[in-house]
């Protein structure tokens, strides 16, 4: 089965950008569930976009893990994070 966000991973952060997602407000709401400190396990992380607004907000206070079927995903969220965030590539089994 192909993997249909390989090919939409180039376009992926501006179509998710472009206004209909608040990330500000959904980390924000994460980070009351959390209350600022602990692990936090992100499975679909795609290019990072959450988790770069939970470390502009709470920094290393937060250990990140996030999981994606995408390596392209993956790999744009490794360039917008850097090493604070452990990421992992993770197919889905039947």
């Amino acid at each position: 089965m192909a993997n249909s966000y390989s090919a939409l991973s180039r376009h992926y952060d501006l179509i998710m950008t472009s206004g209909y997602y608040d990330y500000e407000a959904y980390a924000q709401a994460l980070l009351a569930e959390l209350d600022h400190h602990g692990d936090l396990l992100e499975l679909g992380v795609g290019t990072g976009l959450v988790c770069e607004r939970l470390l502009e907000l709470v920094g290393s206070d937060l250990r990140i893990t996030g999981i994606d079927h995408t390596k392209s995903m993956l790999t744009q969220a490794r360039a917008r994070l850097g090493d604070p965030v452990q990421l992992m590539h993770q197919t889905s089994r039947r």
